[in-house]
């Protein structure tokens, strides 16, 4: 059974390194994506059928794990960051974000179906992966657990 050191968490103050790349470069990478995914997200919001959630989840995510104040920027913006916090703590969509989403999700599988060459194969596998995370995100929660 591996053992769990605390000392090579990413967000530990006593971070040991980690070969080739020490938790810092690491920490500074995900800091890059985390940036690169926020402005991505910022620019699809006033692009149509382009995917904005995604980004900024992705921004959420490695922000964290990066410990870059750009997450606690994120996480208070006054327009983004209730949607955001309320899947940080609790894994919710709302559900008028899942009808946009699940709605984005079906229009870009139809355009893609439509203007995609003969190859039935690759509307199957997108189609199938847009089903997915059609799936996935329609069995969110849609309102955080109330604590019994």
């Amino acid at each position: 059974m591996a053992s769990t050191d605390s000392s090579l968490l990413p967000n530990h103050p006593e971070r040991a390194p980690a070969g080739p790349l020490d938790w810092r470069g690491v920490r500074m990478v995900l800091a890059l994506i985390g940036w690169a995914s926020l402005g991505l997200g910022i620019l699809t919001l006033f692009v149509p059928l382009f995917p904005t959630t995604i980004f900024l989840l992705l921004a959420l995510w490695a922000l964290s794990q990066s410990s870059s104040p750009g997450y606690l920027w994120l996480r208070n913006h006054p327009k983004l960051g209730p949607a955001m916090r309320e899947w940080d703590e609790y894994g919710v969509i709302a559900p008028r974000a899942k009808l946009f989403a699940i709605a984005g999700l079906a229009s870009s599988g139809g355009t893609m179906s439509f203007l995609a060459d003969e190859n039935w194969t690759m509307r199957a596998v997108v189609g199938v992966v847009l089903m997915a995370i059609a799936c996935y995100i329609a069995t969110r929660p849609s309102e955080p657990e109330a604590d019994a």
